[in-house]
């Protein structure tokens, strides 16, 4: 059973709330695909420089830490590892968007981290 009053917890002074969301999908959706300028394409072994910034553009905002707090051999080994597909989110030449599929588990996909810089959002690409 599941209640629409939402739970307050107080978050101690100096502390930050984290939210973790799980979502299950047993079931391929029949959706229309919509019309968009943005292309997602494999970006296969990203240097860390270059994902952090695509990374703090898009997850500043939402505070997405967990990457930045990495040293630059642990964030390597899990964005080349044969289990973790990295994909840029483009629109023409612009790096607009991130999207991390994780693996590990077997016969399971794991949504690290997908999302578009703001000035994407809101605007129906994600339909």
């Amino acid at each position: 059973m599941t209640s629409d009053v939402p739970i307050l917890i107080e978050v101690p002074q100096g502390h930050i709330a984290d939210v973790i969301t799980h979502l299950e999908m047993t079931n391929r959706p029949e959706i229309a695909i919509p019309d968009s300028s943005l292309e997602i394409i494999e970006w296969s072994r990203p240097s860390v420089d270059e994902y952090l910034d695509l990374f703090r553009a898009i997850g500043e905002r939402w505070l997405w830490l967990s990457r930045l707090i990495m040293d630059a051999e642990e964030l390597a080994a899990i964005l080349h590892n044969d289990k973790n597909q990295v994909f840029k989110i483009i629109d023409g030449e612009n790096s607009v968007g991130l999207l991390e599929l994780d693996f590990k588990e077997a016969g399971q996909c794991e949504i690290g981290f997908f999302d578009l810089i703001s000035s994407y959002n809101g605007k129906g690409h994600g339909s």
